[in-house]
This record gives structure tokens, sequence and C-alpha cells, in this order.
């Protein structure tokens, strides 16, 4: 059987707090051609950071990884690009898709940017609808936004620019820039929809967790990502201690705080700390850089909310309504404050 990927002593070690945390550590592994294998253990233990560096996303401490005869360690970024492209296909947790494309577009892009794909751009999306028909959302492979977005903006610049004569043509652009508008008015409606039956249908599985697993797990996302923005990552010091919540569910709401911070941060700073109040546990994420305005506090977690700090940054103002429904469901609670030029989000979660 020929040998497909392999690891050797591989290493990945982060700093934090100029302390040493070694996720991976020593791996061997030899996965050949036709083989399945699955990569097991708790949250925490490296699953995602092992993926990540034997695809070349993340560079390992030390160690060899090996793909195809290839020794990924010494590729530069361009040549590790289109080993991935070519050679890997990689499936992310999180939905990464390019928003300026439609869905049918974001499926085949791999294809379409290989070298190695001999198919006609006509046979490519044949191929990718036949994989959505498979998955049953072939319904939306046109789907984007910006059509008519685009159609409002070209007429627009056209009256503008005083382009037709004839009135006939302006009433008819007219016309369409109100079509186009309702569309667009109608796609607001369906997603105001859709999103408000989501969040009354969100489902929590109470159950309990250690506060260290769930510290681990959000440790384990981001510490890569913000030390490869340069973005300092504190976690301060705390008990370890049993929580009643859905695990699952109260990761989420941190993810959801730091992507905050992070998208609304001037990226000096990100800090986890940790404090304990009349049976529940404090968990507090901050990050300099706050442009909020206090006056706003009491509305950031209303759904669709976009304070006067988003005017630069992408988002829908789910996120912290999001974190107050589910906080709310596991018993506990979510509440923010601007301190010192850094904001300031806490969850509030029952002890177990």
């Amino acid at each position: 059987m020929n040998t497909v990927l392999q690891t050797k002593s591989l290493c990945k070690t982060y700093i934090v707090n100029k302390s040493q945390n070694n996720v991976l550590k020593n791996i061997d592994l030899t996965i050949g051609e036709g083989e399945m294998v699955a990569v097991m253990g708790p949250s925490g233990s490296g699953k995602s950071t092992l993926l990540y560096c034997v695809s070349g996303m993340d560079r390992v401490t030390s160690g060899e990884v090996t793909f195809n005869g290839k020794d990924t360690t010494k590729l530069r970024e361009k040549e590790l690009a289109k080993l991935r492209l070519d050679e890997m296909g990689f499936i992310f947790q999180q939905m990464y898709m390019m928003k300026n494309l439609s869905v049918l577009d974001n499926i085949i892009l791999p294809a379409v940017k290989s070298k190695k794909n001999s198919e006609s751009r006509r046979q490519t999306e044949e191929r990718g609808r036949a994989l959505m028909h498979r998955l049953g959302i072939d319904d939306v492979g046109g789907n984007d936004i910006k059509t008519p977005l685009s159609a409002i903006k070209l007429n627009a610049k056209a009256l503008a620019k005083g382009l037709y004569s004839d009135e006939e043509k302006r009433r008819e652009a007219a016309e369409s820039i109100n079509s186009r508008a309702d569309e667009i008015e109608s796609f607001v409606s369906q997603i105001t929809k859709a999103a408000s039956e989501d969040f009354m249908s969100f489902e929590v599985v109470q159950g309990e967790d250690f506060l260290s697993h769930i510290v681990e797990r959000i440790f384990a996302r981001y510490a890569p990502q913000l030390a490869e923005r340069g973005t300092e990552f504190a976690v301060g010091k705390y008990d370890d201690c049993l929580l009643s919540c859905d695990p699952d569910r109260l990761a989420e709401c941190l993810q959801n705080l730091i992507e905050n911070a992070i998208k609304y941060g001037d990226g000096q700073h990100i800090a986890l700390s940790f404090d304990k109040m009349d049976g529940c546990e404090l968990i507090t994420v901050s990050n300099t850089g706050c442009t909020l305005e206090e006056k706003e506090l009491p509305q950031i977690f209303d759904s669709f909310h976009r304070g006067a700090n988003a005017e630069r940054a992408q988002g829908n103002g789910l996120g912290l309504f999001i974190c107050k429904r589910l906080m709310s469901l596991m018993g506990g609670e979510v509440y923010a404050e601007i301190s010192g030029g850094c904001f300031n989000a806490t969850l509030v979660v029952r002890l177990a």
C-alpha cells in the first residue's frame, strides 16, 4: 500500500502568557492510499490543530510532514496553497464561503481554479449542479443578493449621468430600480423571518462539563489564529469547577464573544478572565480598542443591532443576541460593560 500521508515526531507548541502549551507532542502517523482514518479525542486535545498542521494551514514547531512524497514543512505558502487545491479536500467546521459568489460558484471554485481539472466550465457547472441535486440544495444554486443590488446601482448611475435622454428609458430605469428594491426587501423579510424562527427553536441539551474543558477547547481554536494576527491572547488563572450547561452551546457563546472581540477591537489584546459569584462562574472576554459608546450598551443584545463601531466591519448584528438567548436557555446570563477603553462581555454560568 502506497503511503499518502506521514508525520514523524510532529510537535506544535503555543506560547501564551509566557508559558508553553504543547498541543501536539511527537505525533507519528502513517496513512496509506485508500485508507479511511478518524482522528478522535476530547475537546481541546489537538484534533483540529493536527489537521491544520498536516494540511500546511498551520506551521509545525518541529518534526516532519510528508504528503505524497513531499515534505510540506519545507514548502512556501504558494506551494502549500497549490498542494491543497490540487491534492486535498478540506471541509471546515465553519461555512467559509466567498460572499461575492453564488452558492454554485462557491462549490465549483476549486475545480475552476485547479489546472489539473480538464473539464470545460460548463461541464464543471453541470457536475456542481448534480452534486447539489443529490444534497437537495439545487434550488439555492444561483442565490446571490448582490445581483439585484448591482442592477440598482447600474440604473442609478445611468440616471445620475443623464445617459437616458428618452423619457421612456428613464421611466423604465426607475421601474427597474423599484422592482429590484422590492426583490431585496423580500430577501430581507425572508431572512428576518427565518432567523426569528431559528431563534425560537434553539435547542439546548443541559448537562455538565468542567470549566477547564471549555477553556482548553477555546484556546485550541483561537490561539493559533490570534498568534498569526499578532494579537496577544491572555488566559487568566481560574479554579477548575463543574459547570451546569450545554458544553457545545457554552463554547458557541464564547466563540461569538471572541469573534466580536477580533472584529471590533484594535487587534492588540484579547483576554479571558474568571471570577465566582453567588454560585456562578463568571467568564469575561475583554478586548482593547473599544469605540462603542456607553449609551449603546442597552441595545447591543437586541437582534440585528449594529453599533456605531460596526461601520467598517461585516456582520448581521446577531452574535450577542444569540449569546443572550442561549445563556437564558441554560439558566445563565450575559452582560457587557466598557472600562478603561476595553469592551468586556461576561457570561454568567451556574455551577453544577
